[in-house]
């Protein structure tokens, strides 16, 4: 059955969450520790100043297990939650980040070497299992966030998937439903960072209505890398 899409819950998916991009970009891009600990720092954020109205994480879950979830669609609170944003207000209440994948709804108290880091879905690799998912619990597959990068301007974030959720339409789900929330909140324009070593986020991109507007050369958590800035009309 297809995974359903939930609201992100800071006291029941952040350590999920970190442990996850810790040990896939890793894995992956041989990022070293101090990715984990930046995700770590930018959840904290997020649980503690973020303005729902305007801000909203999201996470995929595969169906069993759930009881009353309906497969395929997004969960009724998260429908609740995109239906009731409310355009031009709570605008003050931006969460005080730079925000943003190369700035990442990085808040002002991470360093700037966290602004532009949680980016895209990861590249391909070995299947592996994040350990807080508890034995007989709905396995959690992937997230993406919308945040505030300015009062009409939303930045996409955190957007990851579990390898084994890979190929199977879940990221345009996720891509969809954050684009959507960010449209609701009356935000115009949506930007994401990203690394150009990530080929399957970057297609997904592209084929979505986004585009890729700048790119330059980086070093960051140990690698050698290519950060790209992309953007799109809501």
């Amino acid at each position: 059955m297809p995974p359903v899409i939930r609201p992100y819950v800071p006291d029941r998916d952040a350590d999920w969450l970190a442990d996850l991009h810790a040990r896939l970009y890793a894995r992956e891009a041989g990022f070293d520790a101090r990715f984990g600990k930046l995700v770590e720092e930018i959840l904290a954020e997020f649980a503690a100043t973020h303005d729902p109205r305007r801000e909203r994480g999201f996470v995929a879950e595969e169906v069993a297990g759930r009881s009353g979830a309906v497969p395929g669609v997004i969960s009724s609170e998260a429908q609740r939650g995109i239906s009731g944003a409310v355009p031009g207000e709570g605008l003050g209440k931006v969460a005080g980040e730079a925000r943003g994948q190369i700035r990442n709804a990085v808040p002002s108290k991470v360093p700037g070497e966290a602004r532009g880091q949680i980016q895209g879905e990861v590249p391909g690799g070995a299947p592996g299992e994040a350990p807080s998912d508890a034995p007989g619990a709905p396995r959690r597959l992937g997230s993406i966030f919308c945040v505030a990068e300015g009062h009409e301007v939303a930045r996409l974030r955190l957007f990851l998937l579990h390898p084994e959720a890979r190929g199977q339409g879940l990221g345009r789900r996720l891509l969809g439903v954050c684009t959507e929330f960010a449209r609701a909140a009356g935000y115009r324009r949506m930007v994401l960072s990203t690394h150009e070593s990530h080929r399957a986020a970057c297609r997904l991109y592209a084929a979505t209505g986004w585009r890729c507007l700048s790119a330059h050369p980086v070093t960051r958590f140990g690698q050698a890398l290519v950060e790209q800035q992309w953007g799109r009309a809501l």
